[in-house]
């Protein structure tokens, strides 16, 4: 896999960390969150096939969105499961913008696909896995992809069995070498089985996001153990440009 090449991106990330990622709110320079640091940190532990969970707030499908524009500026390509109707064409056109860049430059590398069901969650898991073989993707993301498992329409005997299905899945794509984030803001009720839990032991790498005070958002790397660091974010910024167009599907 290729790495990030920081040197792709001149001096705009400065602007970036400025408009998306730090508070006007943080009095502290140091507290403030800077995509640099995180990247030398993500970078220096993450191995090609790394299975990346980040997981807690609802936010974190988002954060996990913010963090991919690293990728599309060194136009990396990206494959995108969206299991819970997250993605936001908006938030990469508004990137896209404050950099002087058109939206079709910027979402060319990304190819996604939606699913709504255990079923569909799956089938889509054996497309990647289909692609990766021919074509190895920098990165592969899934946003919420335990929400349908969650469903408490779905028998529990049912969705048990879809996930581990799925496991097996993302444990092939490790064996490929392939990296993958798993983007899981949701929370289990009490009649269901804490998949979240399954996945904390098959990641390499943890990241933990959380509300903190003045609605701040706090980015805590909890794997690996020596690594233990946090971020702290600025609070949601609402994208105001809406950019229409067909992503490409996988």
């Amino acid at each position: 896999m290729n790495s990030i090449h920081h040197s792709a991106i001149p001096d705009v990330e400065k602007s970036v960390n400025a408009a998306l990622f730090s508070s006007p709110k943080l009095q502290d320079p140091a507290a403030r969150f800077s995509l640099g640091e995180f990247y030398s940190v993500w970078e220096g532990i993450q191995p090609e096939n790394a299975l990346i969970l980040m997981y807690g707030d609802r936010c974190t499908t988002e954060l996990a969105q913010r963090i991919l524009q690293r990728f599309l500026l060194a136009q990396e390509p990206i494959l995108i499961l969206d299991a819970c109707s997250d993605f936001s064409i908006p938030l990469f056109t508004r990137m896209a913008q404050r950099l002087g860049q058109g939206p079709e430059k910027f979402l060319r590398s990304i190819r996604m696909s939606r699913a709504s069901t255990c079923n569909q969650v799956i089938s889509l898991m054996d497309r990647v896995l289909e692609v990766s073989r021919k074509h190895k993707p920098a990165l592969v993301v899934a946003l919420g992809p335990m929400t349908p498992f969650y469903d408490e329409r779905v028998a529990r005997a049912e969705a048990d069995r879809w996930f581990d299905k799925f496991r097996d899945q993302i444990h092939r794509l490790s064996e490929m070498g392939v990296q993958l984030l798993l983007a899981c803001p949701e929370t289990p009720s009490k009649r269901r089985p804490n998949y979240l839990e399954d996945l904390k032991s098959d990641a390499l790498i943890r990241l933990v996001c959380e509300r903190g005070t003045d609605s701040q958002v706090l980015l805590h790397l909890e794997s690996p153990e020596e690594f233990k660091q946090s971020w702290s974010l600025a609070p949601n910024l609402a994208p105001s440009v809406r950019y229409s167009r067909q992503l490409r599907l996988f």
